[in-house]
């Protein structure tokens, strides 16, 4: 065919598509104009310090009002900002004001919304939200403009004018080249609204004051909108046979459509799209699975280089939206004179319930079947020459394109391709979105080829990417991991599998390997189980420690008894797997980790002599790594253990091993936490891997009680971090305290008593306005001295230039530093924090079960540790020669049950 018949044909195609979509029409208007003769439906408003105010309103009182008011400002670019030019009006926010008849007045605004539903075309009930009370005297107008989204969600504006003699105010409204002026009688109470891309302007008042109330307008997000379309309705079978015709032919790999109306990318979605948008939309929704074609909604940008008209001197050139929305006049614009560069482009791709599917990626003008223009190159007083337009758009792709599309046109990818330059977060959106394509009931193969073609490039730009630096994190995350080898198991393409399980990086959940123990079962057992053998042994090798490998095994073939059978198949060759990670070079092997140390005791149940393996290959590995191993592994290992010792699974003679094991791994392990080890009391839980609390308390605190433990692993020695006990022991002691039998563990107690009471020591310290005989009397100290003593002040100040005389007050001030905060302010200033400390231990000490708590201590031990007597605790571990801790940068914990704290006790200096 020639290129002269190709064209004409494409545009006969494109013309019929858009024709068809244009006779999809909805019910409504763009901005509707009420007004209501009844006055007694105006609210009856209070404003404070006016008082109630009169209907209609009187001139002293719109003095009063606008004395109370402030000038109103509004949005430029992404800021706010006051300028009379544009915007000349009095505002008043809604905790300014309220309603005396509230019953009353939501009934009549009920009755408004239902009007606006009806005038604006939507089906759904309308939600308004009170934003301002605004007031215009004589001169007030507000320049045409749009609004910006002020709550999520929000399409339109709703604005009640209240009775007020005035002249002049009208209100313009434009959309879509069509014009509508709404007067508005000063005596009457009216409304008026209108869709938030809607550009709307407020004339000068001549006369009187204007006075109104203005609404946010949304939409329930939960509730489904009505259908604006009926599938047997001719015009739906017209669009149908045109998208036939057009999706069949090979002129298209998609096209889009541009959308009457604008929307915020954060609000762009089907439930959002407005009147007509929303109709054609929804029938295009409708008609896709059939026609297997996918829907999309897009911001296309037409970006262009170019030269602007001269600007004076205090202009600078901007790179700005000219139709952004935002609340401004758009006077101060420049247009592009000479283009030197134009190009057409997504900025955000979205599935039509609003998800991301891609950023940035060009797109072909052809592919337009609108027929209008894109308006010329706009340019605002900014930083560059260059200038874009951004533009709503619906965009439709045959299930056969989407990966074509999706790579820009291409046919074949390559390592400098389109994804390579996308953001870690939009290859993350581009593989959620064929994945969810992919899980659909009955999905197309085209769908799997896109998914595996546009992976692929992925890995490809990534590997070529990790080459130049090998810190660069997978571009999408291990949930979409997990899902794509699922669905490439699902459909049968086990090569694809098998690259993707070389990709993971150690990082795969544990719970895909049970997923796919299920869908093996499922099915003919050998011959799924030979599909996904080798895909599953390079997943397993992947992992870093062995720990992981050996649950990795076990989630796939489990052997601790269960209501589970596990195939005498799957038991082979977990032996097989698990006999050659232990068989390797124990110097070549990296470090254990910290959440599956449950699983190496399992590992021994599936050979015949479980004992022999624990302790030729088990034992021999955590004795080799136990330096250099978590806590929470040894913990989880020790307590899966003794679990199988208690449950009879070991016999008795494994009682040694884990006697031997617990010693030596409890005086070698660092028990610390550390803020940033990610550790809380539920990762600590699931290292278990038990259900049950009330299990790994008393699994814990059979450690926790023994002799190592107390000697060596107790979180309140002098030297472990106070962070720690904020971060894990006191969650942990809350817990224990909780679900442990005290009966049954009595030398639990003074485990408990002696941590909260070092906790109490070290975090918080002695009050420092305690008197102190031992205090320097000198003329330097002595103001010191009275500053700790006077609970009612709370900042200290000196000026000192003497170096000795400064030297010998912060030697002061370091001895009593002892049980403060100390935090450099100044250059010679110093800040201590006690009573917030004090009130964050409170918090802490309330958190436990008082009751329970109570059966852990004495009468006297429970009124210390929850009325938190320092002084007491203090004197006693003074008495007992316990160590006086060093708690000079103790810092107080972002912690969301601190609350707010009491005085701040503050000393400051300065030269």
């Amino acid at each position: 065919m020639a290129a002269g018949d190709k064209y004409l044909e494409r545009e006969e195609l494109k013309k019929a598509v858009l024709d068809a979509l244009n006779a999809i029409e909805a019910s409504g208007t763009f901005a509707s104009f009420q007004e209501y003769d009844d006055l007694t439906a105006s609210p009856k408003l209070h404003v404070k310090g006016v008082g109630d105010i009169s209907i209609p309103l009187l001139e002293p009182q719109a003095r009063q009002l606008i004395s109370k008011c402030r000038q109103a400002p509004f949005g430029r670019g992404s800021g706010t900002i006051v300028d009379t030019s544009v915007r000349n009006t009095w505002e008043l926010d809604p905790t300014e004001f309220s309603f005396k008849n509230p019953k009353s007045y939501d009934a009549f605004l009920n009755s408004v919304l239902e009007d606006v539903a009806s005038e604006l075309g939507i089906e759904s009930p309308i939600r308004a939200e009170i934003y301002k009370m605004l007031i215009y005297e004589k001169g007030a107008m507000f320049k045409a403009h749009q609004d910006t989204e002020k709550i999520p969600g929000m399409f339109g504006t709703l604005v009640i004018s209240l009775p007020s003699a005035h002249e002049g105010g009208d209100v313009i409204v434009q959309h879509g080249g069509k014009t509508k002026t709404f007067k508005i009688s000063g005596t009457s109470l009216s409304s008026i609204c209108w869709y938030s891309d809607v550009s709307h302007e407020v004339l000068p008042v001549t006369s009187g004051y204007r006075w109104v109330l203005t609404y946010n307008l949304t939409l329930d997000p939960d509730e489904e909108r009505a259908p604006a379309v009926d599938m047997q309705d001719p015009d739906i079978e017209q669009l149908d046979s045109a998208l036939d015709r057009l999706l069949t032919s090979q002129h298209f790999d998609c096209f889009y459509h541009m959308l009457d109306h604008d929307y915020t990318e954060a609000n762009l979605s089907l439930q959002s799209l407005k009147t007509a948008d929303y109709a054609r939309v929804q029938a295009l929704t409708l008609l896709s699975k059939e026609r297997k074609f996918d829907v999309f909604l897009s911001v296309i940008e037409r970006w262009g280089l170019g030269n602007c008209s001269s600007v004076t001197d205090s202009e600078k050139l901007v790179f700005d939206p000219p139709k952004a929305s935002t609340e401004e006049g758009g006077a101060d614009w420049h247009s592009i004179d000479h283009t030197l560069e134009e190009q057409l482009r997504i900025r955000k791709l979205v599935e039509v319930h609003g998800c991301t599917v891609t950023r940035d990626l060009p797109i072909d003008d052809d592919d337009n079947i609108w027929r209008g223009s894109w308006g010329s190159l706009s340019q605002r007083p900014g930083q560059s020459y260059t200038g874009y337009m951004g533009n709503h758009t619906v965009v439709v792709v045959p299930h056969n394109k989407i990966s074509r599309s999706l790579s820009a046109g291409d046919d074949e990818w390559t390592p400098l391709d389109y994804t390579l330059n996308l953001p870690l977060q939009s290859c993350q959106d581009i593989v959620s979105y064929l994945v969810r394509l992919c899980s659909l009931p009955d999905p197309a193969e085209s769908s799997m080829d896109a998914l595996v073609k546009v992976i692929r490039n992925i890995w490809q730009n990534f590997e070529w990417s990790r080459s130049h630096d090998d810190a660069m994190p997978l571009p999408y995350d291990m949930q979409c991991t997990q899902d794509l080898l699922k669905v490439a198991i699902q459909f049968g393409r086990f090569d694809f599998f098998e690259e993707g399980a070389c990709q993971h990086y150690g990082e795969l959940p544990m719970t895909f390997f049970a997923w796919l123990r299920e869908w093996v079962v499922d099915g003919g057992i050998r011959e799924r189980f030979q599909s996904v053998q080798k895909g599953l042994n390079v997943a397993i090798q992947l992992y870093d420690c062995i720990d992981d490998k050996v649950a990795a095994v076990c989630q796939f073939a489990p052997v601790v008894p269960s209501d589970q059978q596990t195939p005498k198949l799957f038991l082979q060759w977990a032996r097989r797997s698990v006999k050659s990670i232990f068989d390797a070079n124990l110097s070549s092997l990296m470090s254990l980790g910290r959440h599956n140390g449950h699983a190496l005791p399992d590992a021994a149940l599936y050979f015949d002599d479980p004992y022999s393996f624990l302790w030729s290959k088990i034992r021999r590995l955590v004795l080799h790594c136990i330096g250099k191993t978590h806590f929470l592994f040894h913990l989880a290992f020790l307590s899966r253990l003794r679990e199988h010792i208690d449950n009879n699974v070991f016999g008795k003679e494994v009682l040694s091993v884990y006697e031997s094991i617990t010693r030596l791994s409890l005086v070698a392990v660092d028990f610390s936490i550390g803020e940033n080890s990610g550790v809380t009391p539920e990762t600590f839980l699931e290292s278990f891997n038990l259900r049950e609390t009330s299990d790994v308390a008393m699994l814990l605190t059979k450690l926790a009680v023994s002799i190592p433990f107390r000697t060596h692993c107790r979180p309140w020695t002098d030297t472990s971090d106070t962070d720690d006990f904020h971060i894990f022991w006191l969650p942990f002691l809350q817990l224990l305290v909780t679900s442990l039998d005290i009966s049954a563990y009595p030398a639990s107690k003074s485990l408990v008593y002696n941590a909260l009471e070092a906790y109490l020591a070290k975090y918080v310290g002695l009050d420092p306005r305690l008197a102190d005989p031992d205090r320097c009397k000198c003329a330097d100290c002595a103001k010191f001295n009275a500053f700790l003593e006077d609970e009612s002040k709370t900042v200290l100040s000196w000026r000192n230039k003497v170096a000795h005389r400064r030297t010998h007050l912060q030697g002061s001030l370091s001895k009593w530093a002892g049980n403060l905060e100390l935090k450099d302010k100044l250059i010679y200033g110093h800040t201590w924090i006690w009573d917030r400390r004090l009130a964050v231990a409170k918090n802490q000490m309330a958190m436990f079960d008082a009751v329970k708590l109570g059966g852990f201590l004495s009468e006297e031990q429970y009124d210390e540790i929850i009325g938190v007597k320092i002084d007491r605790i203090m004197l006693r571990r003074k008495i007992h020669g316990l160590p006086e801790f060093d708690t000079e940068h103790i810092a107080v914990p972002a912690d969301p049950h601190s609350g707010t704290g009491k005085t701040e006790q503050k000393a400051e200096g300065r030269q």
